[in-house]
């Protein structure tokens, strides 16, 4: 599974993003991992070590947001060219909504913004769009 998945890389030349509920600092580096059945709500693939990444921050906050509780959050954009993967509906549900794409080597990542969600999460209709930038960091 995993050559084959190799096989289908793609270069995706847009501007991506990673969203977290941590701060955890200005510049960093990912190494793929597969994601905890907690973080995926056990409806992902489990097999496949990955970053994941969205061209919108929405779709970073769609993938996530249902599942932590807090309505702050850290967005990160890429800033190195890792070998990128667009996943099936097969591995990701949702992916038509979230928009995910996995990185598959390692990512460096820099700190854009600290944003806060403005209306009540965890509601199926929840407008991943309404959020304000309350620090900017680049």
């Amino acid at each position: 599974m995993f050559l084959s998945l190799l096989e289908k890389t793609t270069s995706i030349s847009e501007d991506l993003f990673h969203v977290s509920y941590e701060n955890r600092g200005k510049k960093i580096r990912f190494s793929p991992r597969i994601p905890d059945s907690e973080e995926t709500a056990g409806e992902e693939d489990e097999t496949t070590p990955r970053i994941s990444l969205s061209p919108t921050i929405e779709g970073c906050l769609s993938a996530i947001a249902p599942i932590i509780d807090t309505d702050i959050y850290y967005v990160y954009q890429l800033i190195n060219k890792p070998k990128l993967y667009k996943p099936t509906k097969e591995q990701v549900p949702d992916v038509e909504k979230t928009d995910e794409i996995w990185a598959l080597t390692d990512t460096e990542l820099v700190l854009i913004y600290k944003i806060k969600f403005t209306e009540p999460m965890g509601r199926l209709d929840t407008d991943y769009s309404k959020f304000e930038i309350i620090e900017e960091y680049r």
